[in-house]
């Protein structure tokens, strides 16, 4: 538990004794079953303990389109949550074996004596990540705010570079899941990363890129 962002700073008897009073359960879902159907509602807090999963919007003509990839560690969905969205509007999905951990968000406003100093750090937890979805969900709407192709694939590559401070960076996504989070034409998007190949932007091989 102790990579879990949702527990920072909490201590593991700590983090036992808030799982019992919120009532939190676990599941695990195999590889490429839904966790999170669009429509579904939504009432818990759920944190990836192990595995990975997608999050997709989906289409009118019912296909999806990958906007994140969360790994264990990390909860999901959590600004819905709070915000009251009761009805998902996205679609998440196992990427792999995943195993969740679901925690009622109702329980986790109702403060008790015996865990009240821990549920406040649960709580300012919990808004940094609200807050991190948020930051991450205004990132991709400046990236589709570019208007080419070549622009959008610069700004999202650069974006990254300047997270993790090196030209040298691997995305998360399938070629077919870059087009999808760009919101461009696969073909397209492959015929311009090998133009700006050719224009010595950048250098790719799979999901790693270069840029110069």
């Amino acid at each position: 538990m102790e990579n879990i962002k949702l527990f920072n700073k909490l201590k593991d008897y700590e983090i036992d004794e808030l799982l019992g009073f919120l009532h939190a359960t676990t599941k695990v879902f195999s590889k490429g079953s839904v966790v999170i159907n669009k429509g579904s509602k939504l009432n818990d807090i759920c944190v990836v303990l192990v595995g990975e999963l997608s999050i997709s919007t989906k289409n009118i003509n019912g296909s999806e389109n990958v906007i994140k990839k969360v790994s264990a560690g990390s909860s999901f969905c959590t600004n819905y949550v709070c915000a009251g969205v009761k009805s998902s509007p996205v679609v998440v999905r196992a990427e792999k074996q995943t195993g969740i951990l679901f925690l009622p968000y109702d329980r986790m406003l109702i403060l008790h004596e015996s865990v009240s100093q821990w549920q406040k750090l649960l709580l300012k937890n919990l808004f940094a990540e609200v807050a991190q979805e948020n930051l991450e969900i205004s990132a991709r709407m400046n990236v589709l705010n570019q208007k080419t192709i070549r622009e959008k694939i610069l700004f999202y590559l650069n974006s990254i570079a300047d997270e993790v401070g090196k030209n040298t960076i691997e995305i998360p996504f399938s070629r077919e899941e870059m087009a999808g989070y760009l919101c461009v034409d696969r073909s397209a998007l492959s015929r311009e990363l090998s133009n700006m190949h050719k224009d010595g932007l950048i250098d790719y091989k799979k999901n790693e890129f270069q840029l110069f």
